[in-house]
């Protein structure tokens, strides 16, 4: 046997030994038998794959070899790390109003700022200069509502102050002229909001009084033998109001004992009473206006009036919605009107009803859409029109939709605005549109952007 005989030989009866099968002195190698495969116990299982399988193994020195990362998740879905404490020792953005391209935030320590349109010196800063950033107007500021081309703000101390266009009597000073600048109006007023050209205020006492422009019976006066086109002098309406929505040529009120009224235009059915009940009115070639205050509905916690619709939330959470559906800004899937009120959705706290799109905040802080989407005002990235709610940020406390565009304030006060923005009003400093949420203001505003 040679050499290389010999080791194969070693090698085999090595083999052969681990196997448990040494050969008799008498057995040759070539009639060694392979051992017999042992079958798996009955009662092993084939462990289940990871759900998660394990990424390829990577060259860490070749970037190229390396994994795409995840998409970062837009910082408006993702949750608020530490919510402000809303309060005069607080920071951020307490309060937002927007509407016709003018947009107003009350800080925590009660300042009032202002941009965008200015052409009919609705911001109050004494010019007619559009801004594409926020100016400061007042201070010890608490409640601010936007009509259309003015404003109205109440103070710490009760006092109700009004500027911009005046024509139709919408400030209450007993005048037609316009104000540059704010001026006192009326006292003890605790809520005010303002419609397209009449306004109406709440006092302490729960009273609620009206003045301005009152053709399509949105404000209510004593009877008289002629019908009134405006209140020149705010006028005590009615008692025992928690809330009112002033829509643009209609007006919505929530009484202490939640029952809601409504009155004035009712060319769409945006005063939600029943159709057999309407008369309908052949010069206008619409319904005829509701003049006297209807009950709607009971059981209401809060309500807004939009352009020709209304949406309310009950006691309950569930959202109703009634008027003008064209753009689907109702949410119920259609673009028919509605007569009366449909149910949208439930666990909502807030909704925001603007001219065709509206924005509620549910009971987990999610912020949802729907309606007309022209210039990105929904915020999900399209301009295409919803017609049923679709969820935009997380953690939001305050939202105020305008004609096309939106703003809301997240938990943390941080201020986001979207949308249309021709005249600066999403405060940015630019006049380009957002299709998504962006921010505009961190915990302080500023005019560092400069004043347009």
């Amino acid at each position: 046997m040679n050499k290389t005989a010999c080791i194969l030989t070693i090698l085999l009866l090595l083999l052969a030994s681990s196997c448990g099968i040494l050969p008799t002195e008498s057995s040759d190698l070539a009639d060694i038998a392979p051992a017999p495969l042992l079958p798996l116990p009955t009662d092993t299982e084939v462990p289940a794959p990871s759900a998660e399988p394990t990424p390829p193994a990577t060259d860490a020195t070749d970037p190229t070899s390396m994994p795409e990362p995840p998409e970062p998740e837009p910082e408006w879905l993702a949750p608020v790390i530490d919510a402000a404490t809303v309060d005069k020792t607080g920071i951020g953005v307490i309060y937002v109003e927007t509407l016709c391209y003018s947009s107003y935030a009350i800080q925590c320590d009660g300042s009032l700022w202002a941009w965008g349109y200015n052409n009919r010196s609705q911001l109050g800063d004494g010019t007619t200069t559009n801004r594409l950033s926020p100016v400061k107007i007042l201070d010890d500021i608490i409640a601010i509502s936007a009509g259309c081309d003015y404003a109205m703000a109440i103070s710490e101390d009760g006092s109700l102050w009004a500027w911009g266009v005046n024509e139709d009597y919408q400030l209450g000073d007993g005048t037609t002229e316009s104000r540059l600048s704010p001026v006192e109006v009326l006292d003890d007023v605790v809520s005010v909001s303002a419609g397209c050209s009449h306004t109406l205020a709440i006092k302490t006492d729960g009273s609620l009084w009206n003045w301005g422009h009152t053709g399509l019976g949105q404000l209510v006066y004593a009877p008289t033998t002629k019908k009134k086109v405006a209140i020149i002098i705010p006028t005590k309406a009615m008692d025992d109001v928690v809330s009112v929505s002033a829509g643009w040529t209609h007006t919505v009120v929530i009484k202490a004992d939640g029952s809601l009224w409504a009155w004035g235009d009712n060319s769409s059915c945006q005063i939600g009473d029943d159709l057999t009940e309407k008369v309908y009115d052949p010069i206008r070639e619409a319904y005829a206006p509701v003049r006297t205050p209807k009950k709607i509905m009971d059981d209401v916690a809060s309500v807004s009036a939009g352009g020709a619709y209304t949406m309310a939330v009950k006691t309950d959470g569930s959202l109703w919605a009634w008027g003008d559906n064209f753009d689907g800004q109702l949410g119920d899937g259609t673009t028919e009107d509605r007569h009366t009120p449909v149910k949208i959705m439930d666990d909502v706290v807030s909704v925001s009803a603007g001219g065709v799109h509206t924005m509620a905040i549910r009971t987990d802080g999610s912020l949802w859409g729907w309606g007309a989407n022209y210039d990105g005002e929904i915020g999900d990235g399209t301009i295409e029109n919803r017609y049923y709610p679709k969820k935009i940020m997380v953690d939001v406390r305050t939202v105020s939709v305008g004609i096309d565009y939106t703003m809301a304030i997240r938990t943390d006060n941080t201020l986001w605005a979207w949308g249309n923005n021709n005249y600066g009003q999403l405060g940015n400093g630019t006049s380009e549109k957002h299709y998504y949420p962006q921010k505009i203001m961190g915990s302080t505003i500023t005019n560092e952007i400069g004043d347009g």
